[in-house]
């Protein structure tokens, strides 16, 4: 079946909800249902930025535990006072959900083979891509309170500007631990600039980051600092 509904926008324009499934209305998500929501002049609020295009989300699959969904915006349109943002890509994400006892454990796993944001002002031009994005995340809860994180993947960033261009690549060296707060406490990453490599090594209390200036696999410099430096200098 299809449901749909018209809403009007606090600021003027409107938001068009679609669903299509044989099971809406139960409350949960099942396979093959798709939404989609169509942005019309949408503002938040009078004189706000407008909002045009269309975001859809599919169920892949859905079962006790675990969900799989595939985003997509087409010509996702944000309008400002003397800008102009537009979005367009793809993505899946899927979550599993294991419990053990008083210890539920929850990983989020993103991946896009691209996403493109442009601004554009006047006559200049901004691109910014994301591709290769593989990220995966968990977070396990002890009777209810979160315990340990882990983050593991990587994605590149290139930028288009008026006057230059640059690419980064951020990566982890298999999975990275945080505790309770979200403090990294244990894994390493690599950084790869468009002429150098940075190399972040994180172990309980310390900090090494590598300078390998050129990227030539030689590390030039290395600086290591306690979780407390690092938290001083953030301010």
């Amino acid at each position: 079946g299809t449901a749909s509904q018209s809403f009007n926008c606090a600021g003027g324009g409107t938001a068009l909800f679609t669903a299509t499934g044989s099971n809406l209305g139960n409350g949960q998500l099942d396979a093959g249902e798709i939404y989609n929501v169509t942005y019309t002049d949408c503002r938040g609020s009078a004189g706000a930025a407008s909002l045009n295009g269309t975001a859809t989300l599919t169920v892949v699959s859905a079962s006790a535990g675990a969900v799989e969904v595939t985003t997509s915006t087409s010509g996702i349109v944000v309008t400002l006072p003397q800008r102009v943002l537009t979005l367009n890509g793809t993505s899946t994400l899927s979550q599993t959900v294991v419990t053990s006892g008083a210890n539920t454990t929850t990983t989020n796993h993103w991946t896009s083979p691209q996403i493109v944001v442009t601004s554009q002002r006047n006559a200049r031009s901004s691109t910014f891509t994301l591709t290769g994005i593989d990220i995966t995340r968990s977070i396990t809860t002890t009777n209810g309170v979160i315990t340990a994180r882990s983050h593991s993947g990587t994605h590149t960033m290139n930028a288009v500007l008026p006057n230059g261009s640059w690419t980064v690549t951020t990566a982890t060296q298999g999975a990275v631990s945080f505790d309770a707060n979200g403090v990294p406490t244990q894994g390493d990453w690599t950084i790869t600039l468009p002429n150098n490599r940075i190399l972040v090594s994180v172990v309980p209390g310390t900090i090494t980051v590598k300078l390998d200036f050129g990227a030539d696999g030689s590390i030039d410099r290395t600086i290591t600092l306690t979780t407390g430096d690092v938290g001083t200098i953030a301010g």
